[in-house]
């Protein structure tokens, strides 16, 4: 879908927010920044609408440093479809300035900042431990409190409560809600020595009773291999997030061409429910720094619609023109996978398609075709560790036909026969019909003209092509007769085509019907066989 039309639809569906249960003391609504430049755009992705969401950001009601509609102004400058407000449930650093006894606050700061926007605002929450358990976000819940059910508790008691509130409860609490659950940046702590990510038995146990649903591969600055091989052997969604706590023009350089970690989600709508089905199904393709990393059915369908063909031309003997498109904010390097029957032409196999950007390529298929297929390997695009997708692009080619014969439907009629992969082009001269080029580069032409004596069609050629050439020499000028029976003359020219300075020979064969004289020429710089057969293919219908 175009930019423009996804906009539209953002400002015209308004704002949905799962609900919550505490009060809001807004500071009233932002509004959509028309950067259109800065905001993160990708394609529709075959029959799902892809979403551009952060499920991980934070702000002073947690350990951040902004309050909720900074990040709501962010997310719409940003360009994003979807935006998660995920405080930190048990870690409070800001408690003596925002008590926040009810966690629900910050989210419904955002849901009122966002009002009219179409800015989706999802609340969250995260469960925040030491290892083994880590820290876990949980999306799409409906009361925050319910996740941390502290009451006034403060002190020893609330030391004792934490020890009482296992993490496995804040999570069963937050399934029993309905929400998505993952496991956030697991390489970040002592227990995970040399940042090496390991799956702890807490973990194994809450993925089997279906209660951890995915996992950050990206969080902020960092893409975790590890992280990426649980997610894959383990069957969880892959989820990228920007864990904002500053402004996000700060972390990530947004005026330098830098831009947040997101989670491109492909979902059959733009509802909240759609979503929560996507992620549970886990279509979802993560972009982080210029890398893509998805499963392959999502992440097929989005390079399928994020990157196209545009254009295949033959130009010249034996080479297209090819010209690639990239409809996404993610530039796409490719390594094309040449084969014996393809390759391209003045370059080396890397091919770099800016984003939203063309790549200009020229093909030399080992046989002609009216149909150019390119495969590539994307080499900033992950579906396992060290694993990457191949595309196929394919296309007709314009200006080319393969038929093995031509008739003209003019009186008179006839036919002609020459090589499969013949290059059909414009006529260029006085009475010419029908102009070509063999797979070989050998170009003839079709001509009909007013009746003259057959043996004097060499001088009619020769009168035509004189502005090209000189030193015409005619070595053959003969009668023939065709294999329809047709009387004939076959003619031979040798001349020197002064465009391109070479010597040719040109191979004639002409004869009368119906008061019309058609000949056929042919222009190899030798004799050819084949060639021979093609102009004494003439035949009248």
């Amino acid at each position: 879908m175009l930019k423009s039309t996804r906009r539209f639809l953002k400002a015209t569906v308004g704002v949905v927010a799962i609900a919550t249960t505490g009060a809001v003391h807004a500071h009233g609504t932002v509004g959509a920044d028309d950067d259109e430049a800065r905001k993160i755009d990708f394609p529709d992705a075959g029959e799902y609408v892809t979403l551009v969401t952060d499920l991980h950001t934070h702000s002073v009601f947690s350990d951040g440093h902004v309050w909720p509609n900074v990040r709501v102004a962010e997310g719409l400058r940003d360009g994003l479809d979807v935006l998660a407000i995920t405080e930190h449930l048990e870690y409070q650093p800001h408690r003596l300035f925002i008590p926040n006894r009810d966690r629900n606050d910050a989210v419904g700061e955002a849901v009122q900042a966002a009002a009219g926007t179409g800015l989706l605002v999802v609340s969250g929450s995260e469960i925040t431990r030491d290892a083994p358990h880590g820290h876990m976000n949980a999306v799409f819940i409906t009361d925050a409190n319910a996740l941390w059910p502290v009451g006034d508790r403060d002190g020893r008691e609330l030391a004792a409560f934490r020890s009482e509130w296992t993490p496995e409860k804040a999570v069963a609490e937050a399934n029993a809600q309905g929400a998505f659950v993952f496991w956030n940046h697991p390489w970040a702590f002592t227990a995970t020595p040399g940042l090496r990510t390991e799956l702890a038995d807490v973990h194994r146990a809450l993925i089997d009773q279906g209660q951890l649903h995915g996992i950050e591969i990206v969080n902020g600055w960092t893409y975790n291999e590890e992280a990426h091989r649980i997610a894959v052997e383990h069957d969880l969604t892959f989820i990228g997030t920007s864990d904002v706590h500053n402004l996000v023009d700060w972390d990530y350089d947004i005026a330098g061409g830098g831009h947040r970690p997101v989670t491109l989600v492909l979902a059959t709508e733009r509802s909240a429910d759609a979503i929560k089905e996507a992620l549970f199904a886990q279509r979802t393709v993560v972009w982080f720094d210029d890398l893509l990393i998805g499963r392959d059915a999502p992440l097929d369908a989005l390079l399928e619609a994020g990157l196209t063909m545009d254009r295949a031309v033959r130009e010249g003997v034996g080479v297209v023109d090819v010209t690639l498109r990239n409809n996404m904010d993610a530039p796409l390097r490719l390594r094309h996978l040449s084969t014996d029957a393809q390759s391209l032409h003045r370059r080396a196999d890397l091919v770099d398609v800016p984003p939203q950007g063309v790549a200009e390529l020229r093909v030399k298929p080992a046989t002609a075709s009216d149909e150019v297929a390119l495969t590539f390997e994307v080499l900033n695009a992950l579906t396992a560790p060290n694993t990457r997708p191949e595309v196929t692009l394919r296309r007709a080619v314009e200006g080319m036909s393969l038929p093995k014969s031509y008739t003209y439907d003019g009186d008179p009629s006839f036919t002609i026969e020459f090589p499969p992969g013949t290059n059909i082009d414009a006529p260029a001269e006085l009475g010419e019909v029908f102009a070509a080029q063999t797979p070989d580069g050998v170009t003839f032409g079709v001509f009909v003209d007013e009746v003259v004596a057959l043996d004097a069609v060499v001088a009619l050629f020769m009168e035509t092509v004189a502005h090209l050439g000189s030193d015409f020499d005619v070595t053959e000028n003969r009668p023939i007769t065709l294999a329809d029976g047709t009387a004939a003359y076959r003619s031979e020219v040798a001349w020197f085509y002064t465009p391109s300075s070479v010597e040719l020979k040109t191979q004639i064969v002409s004869a009368v019907k119906d008061g019309k004289v058609v000949w056929v020429a042919a222009h190899p710089q030798r004799q050819m066989a084949h060639i021979t057969q093609l102009v004494e293919s003439l035949r009248f219908d």
